[in-house]
């Protein structure tokens, strides 16, 4: 399918943004796209549904964008990338002491409007996300350890993720199109990922 659309910082139309879509079910399907002068933009995915994120910068202006888009194969769906003042949210994720930090940990950021931002920690426990200003469900996973809670982000922010261990319970989610509550081969798995307790 393909999405078109424009890209806006702050309500006003904004040329060349880059906008990545994430492929919530495979997120190592990726693309990113970057807007022309007058803030269009294309882009064909395979069908699915896509974490959307963006950042930019004007001056040291940020401006982010977390949304979700639905990809519907052979169809072309307008989807605007709507850019809102940003913050920088940056840490390390660890067990027990900042010197035991923790490689290849999924870093979630859930906003109230249930879109995600998805990152991973660097080799040294480091994740930087950029997020629009607001209210997020934070999540850090690694194993059976696992940090919760629930932040407002406003600017720059250092904020370092204590993994503790927790109970996993295992599931999946997938989209009931026919809305008769199983499971069926034509009704796609959308993310799966374990349940905190």
């Amino acid at each position: 399918g393909t999405l078109q659309g424009r890209t806006f910082f702050g309500g006003n139309v904004q040329g060349f943004a880059t906008v990545e879509f994430a492929n919530l079910a495979n997120p190592s399907l990726a693309r990113k796209v970057t807007s022309d002068v007058s803030g269009r933009f294309t882009v064909v995915l395979p069908s699915g549904l896509y974490a959307v994120t963006g950042r930019h910068y004007v001056g040291t202006r940020l401006f982010a964008v977390i949304d979700a888009a639905d990809v519907v194969r052979g169809a072309t769906t307008p989807f605007n990338a709507l850019f809102a003042d940003g913050a920088e949210v940056r840490g390390t994720v660890y067990s027990r002491t900042l010197a035991n930090v923790s490689r290849a940990a999924t870093v979630t950021f859930r906003s109230g409007a249930g879109d995600l931002y998805l990152t991973r920690t660097s080799n040294f426990g480091v994740y930087i996300a950029w997020l629009p200003r607001g209210t997020y469900d934070v999540q850090a996973v690694l194993g059976s350890s696992a940090y919760v809670d629930r932040r407002t982000f406003t600017g720059f922010t250092a904020l370092n993720l204590p993994l503790t261990l927790r109970s996993v319970y295992s599931g999946s989610v997938y989209r009931d199109a026919n809305r008769d509550g199983v499971r069926e081969p034509s009704e796609a798995k959308l993310f799966l990922k374990p349940e905190l307790s």
